[in-house]
Formats: C-alpha cells, structure tokens, sequence
C-alpha cells in the first residue's frame, strides 16, 4: 500500500484506496465507478435558508416602527422622497406615488402610476454606511428582490436590480441621487425586459469576489414604466429585499412591523439580568445610547451607559433580582 493512503471496502473482497490525503477544504466523495476520489464540495443550484449570516437589508418589509396609519406617498419630481424607514424613492416625474397598505398587515410597498403615459424611471434605493458597508468586504453577496404586478396588463418596459459603491465616508442621499459619490460605481446589476406577472418572483443581482475597500454601498431597483399606460393598474408590489450569502435566500417574517437585520443586534435588545442596587456594566452592541425600559417596571438608574456598554442598577435592594431589559435604537 502506498504510505498516507485512504482504503476503503466495498461488499465483496475489492479493496479501494486513494494514494493521497486529499486537497484543503475538499471532500471525500465516489466518481462514477464507485472509486474514492476527492473532490470540492457541491453548491446546490438553489438554496433556502432562515438564517443568512451576511444578511441586513433592514426593514426588507418597508414596515414603519410604530402602529400609526401609513399613507400614500406622493412622489416629488426630480427630486427623492423618503417612503419607509431607510428606503428613498425618486422620480422625475410627479405622476406616481407609494403605498403601504392603510392597515399595518401589509406585506409589500407598491410604486404605482397614478396619471400621465409618459416614459419614466422611478428608483427605489436604500444605502449603508461605513458601520454597515465593510461587513461586505470580501464576501460573495447577492441582492433578491421579490416582486410581482397589482394586475396585467401593465405598462412596464423594464426592471433592473443594481448594487452601487462608493468610497467616500458617509455621503449624503443627496448626492447619491445626484451621481456624485466619490468613487462611484455599479459593482452588479440584473435586468428583466419581460415585465411581470401576478405571481411573486425574484430579481437576483450577484457579485462574487472580494469587494475591495468600499465604505458604502447602495441597493436599488430602478422600474421603467413605458408609454403605453394603464393608470388604474400599472403598479409594481415589493414584498421583500435581502442582501445575503450568495446561496442563499432568506424567507422574511411577514407579520406587521417586522425588521430583517440578523447580522447584528444593533437595532433592538432584549437582556435577561440579575440587577442589584450597585451599578453592573453590560457589553451591548448599538449604535447610539439606546432608550432602556425593564420589566417589571421598578425604579432603576443607567447613568453612564454608552453605546457599547450598558450601566445600570435597581434603586433599592428590594428589587434586586432578575429583569427583563428592553434596549432599543434607532438605526
């Protein structure tokens, strides 16, 4: 037998072996024959997973944060609106709105044409700071969006996805909208000439490789509504948007005022502590100092908390004891 070697043995007498240990990283696998052979691991055409470790596209859902009626939202011509928390629509045109639905059920924001048949782009974009961008860096990252028509015919010429860098330090939406971004680029995009139909569909941009040094990026969907118009139908419903491991596709919680933010806890916390009346420090992970509520609601003290650290102790050794701590922050 060759030193190192792999042997294997099948039902009958035959004894197999495989001279080498194998390559880094790959795996121990049969070819056709049934021989061993080592051979990289398989990457399933499709993969659904709950869990994207690189997944944060925050409020994937375009729900608000409290429980108050969402209305339309009238687009402004040649400038930007803001429709949902963190998500900016801009057109140039004034003959569209969006929508979340009146209640606070609604699982999707609509871009809607409400007059005019004249031939626009509306942008639908959403952009991460530095604090967010370079948890991008060298990773292979895909952009889903999951959309669908309000009903057909619709007067759509095109949708494309793209995925946008720049290396400036937290430039403005404006001049995002305005093309003025230091460095700016287009690092992937996908592009559907077919429009769409009533049934939920994915539109994927990917991008494999390291991304270098970009400290910000932006997702966006740009929807192009042709002349031909149909005012009382011609609508586009986004149900969802994940910016995730490349294989895979993360299923959202579709209840009302769901977030999608798994990568950190920045955006809420929820402590189970043993409090006493002497200040205890807490590491946390948020991005400003964070508005603290316990349960039960006894009279407490975080004098000193930061962003990192949580400090804080009951008022009395009466209620010293476990509690439960909310912290929340705007992200």
């Amino acid at each position: 037998m060759t030193p190192s070697a792999v042997v294997l043995g099948d039902t009958t007498t035959t004894v197999k072996s495989l001279s080498t240990l194998g390559t880094t990283g790959y795996v121990l696998t049969a070819n056709s024959g049934g021989d061993p052979s080592w051979q990289p691991p398989a990457v399933p055409s499709t993969f659904d997973s709950l869990i994207a470790p690189a997944n944060f596209i925050q409020n994937g859902c375009f729900q608000v944060r409290n429980r108050t009626t969402q209305s339309n939202v009238a687009l402004t011509q040649y400038d930007y609106t803001k429709v949902a928390d963190r998500w900016y629509v801009y057109t140039d045109c004034a003959n569209y709105e969006t929508n979340i639905s009146a209640t606070n059920d609604s699982e999707y924001l609509e871009v809607r044409r409400v007059s005019g048949t004249d031939s626009d782009i509306v942008r639908v974009v959403q952009i991460f700071d530095t604090e967010d961008s370079l948890k991008l860096v060298g990773r292979q990252i895909k952009l889903v969006f999951e959309l669908r028509s309000d009903t057909i015919p619709i007067g759509l010429g095109g949708i494309t996805a793209f995925i946008l860098s720049g290396d400036g330090i937290d430039e403005s939406v404006a001049d995002y909208f305005a093309g003025s971004w230091t460095g700016f680029s287009t690092v992937a995009n996908s592009a559907s000439f077919y429009g769409l139909s009533e049934t939920w569909g994915f539109l994927e941009a990917g991008f494999t490789g390291a991304w270098g040094a970009e400290k910000q990026i932006a997702v966006e969907l740009e929807i192009y509504f042709s002349s031909t118009a149909y005012p009382s139908t011609d609508a586009i419903q986004i149900r969802q948007v994940t910016l995730s491991d490349y294989y895979s596709r993360v299923r959202h919680e579709t209840k009302s005022l769901a977030v999608s933010k798994q990568e950190c806890k920045r955006f809420y916390q929820e402590l189970d502590l043993y409090l006493t009346d002497s200040f205890l420090s807490i590491p946390i992970d948020m991005r400003a100092v964070p508005t603290i509520t316990i349960d039960p609601a006894d009279a407490f003290t975080s004098t000193g908390t930061t962003k990192d650290a949580l400090i804080i102790k009951v008022n009395s050794s009466a209620d010293n004891g476990v509690h439960t701590v909310y912290l929340d922050c705007e992200l």
